[in-house]
């Protein structure tokens, strides 16, 4: 194999598990401290779209739409993606999709509010699976400049907002959507079932459908939905991770792992020594025997860096793991 690039999404940070990479992954410590530095992104859904040589703007929702199941044609679309916005010590933060498990009915419910609500401004809703939501905007709409979902989610909400010369119109429509569903029946129901209420959408990912350039790596080793849309849009194969050795056939391969979220430090520690077994160990005995030439390895999330591996990084013995 020429090239390898690894994405390992949702290590902790030096607070917490950080501590026991060295003992739970010591070939991914090593592997971090022997590696030249790049520049890092804390975004995952930024560092895939980046892979695909998408720009900063993240112009995914066409794509993302197109997984699915509905043609984008050349329409300008953005994702609103279904979110909480809650109090979290003094500050406004957003609990994404994954923490909402949105059903059907409730998409569906919500989706028609929305649309009757904003249908005189020529937006359209669209709801093609329960936990992502799209718009599609009238021809001479400004899009917004906006973080990705997964940059949002936990984090203050008022260092996030839109940004540019639109800035105005998207936060009224923000604002106009939490007061929409904030008592909408739907929300009524979840919160007497002691579930958080979907009173928010998030929009980024705004664009229109364009052909992705041919990406970089033939194979690619992912679960992440944005990957598999992507890896749709560029025609390039793609399979679930399972371990390294199942890609040694692969020229150049791109693998998306992804730890659990949460604070449960034994399932942290778990997650870390299956991958330490099926991934980390491996590739740095690839590098050491040359059969992986050159690697990319990437932490997104709370602790977000870089590294670039060639076979002579990994006999830097005077660079030792600090973590």
């Amino acid at each position: 194999m020429k090239r390898l690039h690894v994405i390992l999404d949702g290590l902790p940070g030096q607070g917490g598990l950080a501590g026991g990479v060295r003992r739970h992954a010591p070939s991914l410590a090593l592997l971090l401290a022997r590696g030249r530095t790049l520049p890092a992104q804390s975004s995952l859904s930024a560092s895939i779209a980046g892979a695909f040589g998408l720009g900063r703007d993240l112009p995914v929702a066409p794509h993302t739409l197109a997984g699915d199941g509905i043609t984008p044609d050349d329409a300008l679309w953005l994702r609103a993606d279904p979110v909480s916005l809650q109090f979290y010590q003094d500050q406004l933060v957003l609990l994404g999709p994954d923490r909402l498990h949105v059903q059907r009915d409730e998409a569906d419910a919500l989706m028609s509010a929305l649309q009757g609500y904003f249908d005189d401004e020529g937006l359209a809703f669209h709801a093609p699976r329960p936990q992502r939501w799209y718009l599609r905007l009238h021809a001479d709409e400004t899009l917004p400049h906006v973080d990705p979902l997964d940059a949002v989610v936990g984090r203050p909400l008022e260092h996030h907002l839109p940004r540019g010369p639109a800035a105005a119109v998207w936060r009224r429509r923000m604002n106009e959507i939490q007061m929409l569903l904030h008592d909408h029946p739907v929300n009524r129901v979840r919160e007497a079932a002691g579930k958080w209420p979907i009173n928010s959408v998030w929009f980024w990912g705004g664009g229109r459908h364009a052909p992705l350039p041919p990406p970089a790596f033939s194979l690619l080793a992912a679960q992440h939905p944005l990957a598999h849309a992507l890896a749709q849009a560029a025609r390039m194969n793609c399979a679930d991770p399972d371990r390294l050795e199942s890609l040694d056939d692969a020229e150049a391969a791109m693998v998306i792992l992804e730890l659990p979220a949460g604070d449960d430090a034994d399932v942290l520690a778990a997650a870390l020594r299956r991958m330490e077994e099926r991934w980390f160990g491996p590739a740095l005995r690839r590098l050491r025997r040359c059969a992986v030439g050159r690697m990319r390895l990437e932490c997104t999330g709370t602790w977000s860096l870089s590294r670039e591996l060639t076979p002579l990084s990994v006999y830097r013995l005077w660079q030792r793991p600090g973590i």
